[in-house]
């Protein structure tokens, strides 16, 4: 009895130490905590990724904002595709438009310098062991542009625009609109120019009167695949053509001729023809893209890709011209893809509910390097191998580690729901963290930008600002979204404001039937369409206890002129403002009085995109007939926000707009 009662001692105390080292370690670890409008300004964004043609070296940005300078702060980093996770500053001096040479032991990259008073982007060359970059030009106000190393790294090809415009009033400050090289505002022609690395001389290669997109040199060196339209319009892309320029004579040859825009031509590897983007070619359609083929001797076409979902970027070929390589995916999802030339099957590469974004592929395309994120993950780089198909290989940066020691992020989730018509509709559904789904939820609903754009599975610091704070966020992809199929795409076509309201409106019925928010605390945001079909829902429906609007369009008919028109007449409405008395009927501000919703607008001053009169109009609208607004003016911003004094303005009024409007908590922002 007496040694039992020793061993139970023994027993208890030994559970008691093992209780005060558990809840020791519990105490130990930091309480996370939710995302702050401040973290914005600790973030660090990495992005574009560039891998040497061995596949042994991968440059990456690093974009910071700062509010001290109220700057933009971008450095360009190396790192060894291994993926020990260390990585050094590069380009110390700045730089950017990064370019391996071939051997992929240095890079060559474009540097802003002043020489003599004349400012001008010039070219350097930096090694991978090296610290200081070596100047390779001196070409003063001639420099800039978008340049292309040829494959034996002895010239580049440069497109740059003419240093003086062309047409009425180039010899003064006024503009004249549309005519010479014009388009709404002072436009130059863009002509082709090689730069010879031994020599270092510049010498024209064209001399037209043309504006050139993109251009890819052929294999030989010898040609240029030129992607140009004769006019600087912004409603006359079917103008869009394809010529082959002769480098030694100047000599330009049209290979397309037709009524449709090819975009993003690439040479094969033999030299016999092209790959380029197109919806279609008897007319200037709205769809994701196909790729085609065509011949460069006989002009012949070929879709390579009928049939197909999503979208391609950047396609590259394979060594020996079987295969192409390149960015796709579907739906909310991201992830390159390789195409049979043969029989255009298309075969993904990773496997992912996320987004993998494929920056560039090494010589051989064994090897790529990409950008991963999701909702719930912050973006690194990666790189990853063809035949492993996992989303998250070997890892090349840590970007925010803070972000994982210290922040509760909400989980993202695809919800599915039938709209009116039974078309199936998507959206990824965030919840706040450790979320119970018993709870029920303040909701905000997130409407796309575009229309073409559609919401992918990315990691969102504002909606994480929000799940912090206890709202379920539903990022709706609306009808007309991009990287479905093209009838999904095309599902809005002369019904804008129509199917995809009600697929907004149907997803917020979800949302409540499912019990995952309640009637009396809904919201919604959007940017630029987001905020064009956001601004109009409010005219419809007085659900929405708050919404936040940035750079809106309230009227059809006075965007008619100050924007591109040509797809709101071709696409979204049908006609034009005095054909159509859609133009007038799907806007908001001609029935802003029924607006009941307290609504808050922001718009950038400069924005040549969707005017900020819109904003001004709707605003003075809502005064007008009693509604809560305030509108919030950024000077020195285009359509979408750049500073981060500015930023951090929107943030903070946004979430102070929403706490007050749905769930009634005031905070020390002045608000209306």
């Amino acid at each position: 009895m007496q040694q039992s009662h020793v061993n139970g001692l023994r027993t208890t105390s030994l559970l008691i130490a093992t209780l005060l080292a558990f809840s020791s370690r519990l105490c130990a670890q930091p309480t996370r905590r939710a995302v702050t409008v401040e973290d914005r300004f600790r973030f660090v964004e990495v992005g574009s990724p560039v891998i040497s043609p061995d596949g042994r070296w991968v440059l990456f940005t690093h974009t910071r904002l700062s509010l001290a300078d109220n700057a933009r702060h971008v450095t360009t980093w190396l790192a060894r595709t291994e993926g020990d996770v260390s990585s050094r500053e590069f380009l110390n001096g700045g730089g950017g438009s990064p370019t391996w040479a071939p051997d992929s032991r240095s890079v060559f990259f474009l540097r802003a310098v002043t020489s003599a008073g004349v400012r001008s982007r010039e070219l350097f060359q930096q090694g991978v062991a090296d610290t200081i970059a070596v100047q390779r030009s001196q070409l003063g106000r001639a420099g800039g542009g978008q340049w292309q190393l040829s494959t034996d790294a002895s010239f580049f090809l440069i497109i740059r625009d003419e240093e003086t415009p062309s047409g009425p009033g180039a010899d003064s400050d006024v503009v004249f609109v549309d005519e010479g090289s014009n388009g709404q505002v002072r436009y130059y022609w863009t002509n082709l120019w090689r730069y010879d690395l031994g020599t270092q001389t510049l010498v024209r290669l064209t001399n037209r009167e043309w504006s050139i997109n993109s251009a890819d040199l052929s294999p030989d060196g010898r040609s240029a695949v030129v992607e140009a339209q004769p006019d600087n319009q912004r409603n006359t892309g079917w103008k869009t053509e394809l010529f082959i320029v002769d480098l030694e004579s100047g000599a330009v040859r049209q290979l397309t001729h037709n009524n449709a825009p090819e975009r993003n031509p690439r040479w094969s590897p033999n030299g016999k023809s092209v790959v380029f983007s197109a919806v279609r070619l008897d007319r200037w359609e709205n769809g994701n893209g196909d790729l085609w083929e065509v011949d460069v001797a006989t002009g012949k076409t070929k879709n390579l890709t009928p049939g197909h979902t999503g979208r391609f970027v950047q396609p590259v070929f394979s060594p020996d011209g079987t295969s192409l390589f390149a960015g796709s995916g579907y739906g909310t999802t991201r992830f390159p893809v390789r195409i049979d030339m043969a029989s255009g099957v298309i075969t993904p590469l990773i496997e992912t509910k996320g987004a993998a974004g494929v920056g560039s592929w090494s010589r051989d395309r064994r090897t790529f390097a990409y950008r991963y994120q999701d909702g719930a993950t912050p973006p690194d780089i990666y790189v990853g191998m063809a035949g492993v198909n996992a989303d998250r290989q070997q890892r090349i940066t840590d970007a925010n580690p803070w972000v994982r020691d210290e922040i509760a992020l909400g989980a993202v989730q695809v919800v599915r729901w039938r709209s009116t018509d039974g078309m199936q509709i998507e959206g990824l559904l965030t919840l706040p963290p450790s979320d119970s789904a018993a709870r029920l939820r303040p909701l905000i609903v997130h409407i796309p930008c575009g229309p073409g754009c559609g919401w992918v599975n990315e990691f969102s610091l504002k909606n994480q600002m929000y799940s912090g704070l206890g709202y379920v966020q539903l990022s709706a992809v609306v009808r007309g979204s991009s990287n479905y199929d093209d009838r999904f795409m095309q599902a809005n076509t002369f019904d804008l404001g129509g199917g995809d309201l009600r697929d907004v409106l149907t997803g917020v019925d979800a949302m409540i039937s499912r019990k995952i928010t309640h009637p009396d605390s809904l919201a919604l945001d959007g940017w630029s369409y987001g905020a064009i079909l956001g601004g109009y829902i409010l005219t419809q429906t007085t659900r929405f206890k708050a919404a936040s609007l940035g750079a809106m369009v309230s009227d059809w008919a006075t965007d008619y002129g100050t924007s591109a028109y040509y797809s709101t007449s071709r696409w979204f409405l049908g006609g034009n403002p005095w054909t159509s008395p859609k133009w007038r009927e799907r806007s908001s501000l001609t029935h802003a009085d029924r607006v009941r919703t307290p609504t808050l607008l922001h718009h950038g001053d400069n924005d040549d995109t969707d005017l900020s009169f819109h904003s001004m109009n709707y605003f003075a609208a809502l005064r007008t007939f009693g509604t809560v607004a305030r509108y919030i003016r950024y000077p020195d911003e285009g359509h979408d926000l750049q500073q981060p004094r500015h930023i951090k303005i929107r943030d903070s009024q946004d979430i102070a707009w929403m706490q007050r409007f749905v769930r009634g908590i005031k905070s020390s922002q002045s608000l209306p």
